[in-house]
């Protein structure tokens, strides 16, 4: 079997290769997950921070404490600025001052 070098140590070429083989695998794998997590991050972050800012505005008309509803409010509002200033070209103004 054809052996190569990486890292400066001695691997075979076979997949029956023990841990080692089994190990280097999986951290492809894992490495290809994280950075398809950070590309979905990445391509969705406003969407999250939207949906961060409408749970807070609904979690917000369930409180009885006026400074509770007015902080969750907020929360609520800035977020949506935050989304259409960041999700769409040219900006959103319109959206961003109803919010």
């Amino acid at each position: 079997a054809g052996a190569t070098k990486t890292g400066g140590k001695q691997s075979s070429g076979s997949s029956g290769a023990g841990a080692g083989g089994a190990s280097n695998k999986n951290n492809r794998n894992t490495s290809s997950y994280t950075s398809q997590l950070f590309a979905w991050l990445k391509q969705n972050t406003p969407v999250l921070i939207l949906n961060f800012g409408s749970i807070c505005t609904l979690t917000g008309f369930t409180r009885k404490d006026v400074l509770e509803l007015r902080a969750l409010s907020m929360t609520g509002s800035i977020s949506s600025v935050i989304y259409f200033a960041t999700h769409s070209r040219p900006i959103a103004w319109v959206p961003m001052a109803w919010s």
